[in-house]
């Protein structure tokens, strides 16, 4: 292998990778703010159905409102921001902005104390609406009493949330493997089959760093095989290529 080469793209590699890194933790923050928003958004609507059991179905929407009209949508933004700056700070001896894994993101929000933060922006939401007069369904001291029974439906459903990132990320890992020993049976076939799930998984999983590289790994060489007419013999230099431009 011609080592001015491979020293060439080493270090185009290093800045891809360094552009890669941000990127990802711009794809990471986003996922977080969209994502993780619903899921708070979903368990803040199962608590008030909880909360309010006699309330049709109309007036659950008009206490959801009601606390949309006082900054619900910005609260939880900012409770996600708040978590993760203070997950990352504390986290900052082994975690790079970007999260490598999923565990890494279930550790920051742990460690950044995501329900203290929803608790603490969703009791800004609830003044506002008494001091405001917006409170004609008695939202505020309901709220206020039985928070607890709201913050319990928001912590199942982030824990059900990153159970099923998991989940995913494993089952994208299966299909890499199964990429991988197709490669080596040089059936090209089973390789766009596979090649085809992981594209349409990726589409829902959190953007972490290692799945990120491995999975553009795998296209490197899966475009190099397709545009080499299929030709199965990679080269140590090549295979090498696809992994430093990851």
């Amino acid at each position: 292998m011609n080592s001015n080469i491979l020293e060439m793209t080493n270090s185009l590699g290093q800045s891809v990778g360094r552009e890669n890194s941000l990127t990802i933790a711009r794809e990471q923050d986003r996922f977080f703010d969209t994502t993780l928003g619903r899921v708070i958004n979903r368990g803040i609507d199962l608590g008030i159905r909880a909360i309010f059991p006699e309330f049709l179905e109309n007036k659950v929407i008009d206490v959801k409102d009601a606390l949309i009209n006082e900054g619900l949508n910005s609260a939880i933004r900012t409770a996600i921001d708040q978590t993760l700056e203070l997950g990352r700070r504390a986290l900052s001896d082994f975690l790079t902005r970007g999260f490598r894994n999923v565990s890494d993101a279930r550790d920051v929000l742990e460690t950044g104390d995501l329900l203290a933060n929803v608790s603490k922006e969703l009791d800004h939401v609830i003044e506002r609406t008494e001091r405001n007069n917006a409170d004609r369904l008695n939202i505020g001291s309901n709220l206020s009493e039985r928070k607890a029974m709201l913050l319990e439906m928001v912590r199942r459903d982030v824990d059900s949330c990153i159970s099923e990132q998991i989940e995913l990320t494993d089952t994208i890992n299966s299909h890499i493997t199964k990429w991988n020993d197709a490669l080596q049976k040089g059936n090209f076939r089973s390789m766009e089959n596979e090649f085809a799930q992981v594209q349409e998984k990726m589409v829902a999983v959190m953007p972490t760093e290692n799945m990120i590289k491995d999975v553009r790994t795998l296209e490197n060489l899966h475009n190099l095989i397709k545009n080499n007419g299929r030709d199965f013999n990679i080269s140590e230099y090549e295979r090498k290529v696809a992994e430093i431009l990851a």
